[in-house]
């Protein structure tokens, strides 16, 4: 893309195939160069990827800008799964067809606060009750408790899965965040 809108005196709203801006040969000669590519100068240029290299300045598009992450906040459970969550916040709203802001908030699993808690017994009942996503066998109840829709004691965690999960935890979740 070789046009400018300055140059055009070209900033249209919307999308408008007219504002367009086709780099013309010095000689004045009409080309059928497919390598010289017209640039638009309309807001769907942002879209469509087509606009002037100075669409942007020229025209006042403003992407979003946001702060730094915040620190992870403290988990919000001392016994037992629970979430924490960091934020940013908006330095510059986007205006005339910026960038739109990205999530300001992200949250992610915690184990709990409390250290005693989640090495002792206490953990037992909230793993219970929660779905922690790890390698279970059937109980050997299940049968029995198939009829009172009872899942969680249906099912068992095999002691050397569960240690395998939180051995290859680190790899596995590596890069990947909830939000």
């Amino acid at each position: 893309h070789g046009g400018s809108c300055r140059e055009a005196s070209l900033c249209c709203s919307g999308r408008d195939s007219a504002c367009v801006v086709q780099k013309v040969p010095p000689s004045g000669a009409i080309t059928t160069d497919l390598n010289v590519k017209p640039c638009y100068c309309d807001h769907a240029c942002l879209k469509l990827r087509d606009c002037c290299p100075d669409f942007k300045s020229y025209c006042g598009v403003i992407d979003c800008i946001v702060s730094e992450w915040s620190p992870w906040s403290k988990c919000d459970s001392a016994c037992g799964p629970g979430m924490a969550s960091r934020n940013r916040t908006i330095r510059q709203r986007p205006q005339n067809g910026g960038k739109h802001c990205p999530s300001l908030v992200q949250k992610r699993a915690c184990p709990g606060t409390d250290r005693d808690c989640r090495h002792g017994r206490r953990l037992l009942p909230q793993l219970q009750e929660t779905a922690l996503l790890l390698p279970v066998m059937p109980a050997p109840s299940r049968q029995i408790n198939a009829e009172t829709n009872d899942i969680g004691s249906s099912v068992g965690h095999r002691e050397e899965l569960w240690k395998d999960t939180f051995h290859h935890k680190r790899e596995s979740t590596k890069g990947f965040t909830l939000s």
